[in-house]
């Protein structure tokens, strides 16, 4: 038995099928971490596997056979308190790693229009819920619409959103059929 072989690849921001360019000579490489499915850092034999530099989008990283979560980012460092600290970062991605094989992982890099959609959505889901107090989460809510429609949305964003609003609509008539 042997170790796996993590064939780690970065989008391009906002476009998914795309692999991101960014190299060493840019102000923000692309940094990758390892991690356990807790969030803790993976680290193993000495070696922590955070802040793994990924030129044009990519490094090959060996890792000892397991599951791990995945994520890139600009300057992606570690807290004092063992937390990753990004720029601007990636999803995650789940990989399980198997003895003696190579896996290949793609991370998507979203557009900070997508990000702060998702927090949208999220937030007027959690008031609708009543999870958090609407006389305070309206404000936020009403300046993150708001900020959003500023921001650019690329083709990807666009499409996506309204993919998601298809079947957040199509959840939401299941609920009220039950």
């Amino acid at each position: 038995m042997g170790m796996s072989t993590l064939q780690i690849w970065i989008t391009s921001e906002g476009s998914p099928c795309t692999i991101s360019e960014r190299d060493e000579h840019d102000n923000l490489p692309w940094q990758v971490a390892i991690m356990h499915c807790d969030g803790r850092v993976l680290t193993w034999c000495g070696r922590r596997y955070v802040g793994i530099p990924a030129p044009c989008g990519h490094v090959e990283v060996q890792v000892p056979p397991g599951c791990y979560i995945i994520r890139a980012g600009e300057g992606m460092r570690v807290d004092k308190k063992g937390g990753l600290i990004g720029n601007h970062m990636s999803d995650h991605a789940v990989v399980t790693a198997c003895c003696d094989e190579s896996v290949c992982v793609t991370l998507f890099a979203p557009t900070i229009h997508n990000c702060v959609h998702g927090v949208v959505v999220a937030l007027g889901g959690a008031i609708e819920a009543n999870l958090i107090p609407a006389e305070t989460a309206r404000p936020a809510l009403t300046a993150l619409k708001a900020l959003n429609d500023k921001l650019p949305a690329s083709a990807f964003d666009t499409a996506s959103q309204a993919v998601m609003d298809e079947v957040l609509k199509g959840a939401t008539k299941s609920k009220r059929r039950k």
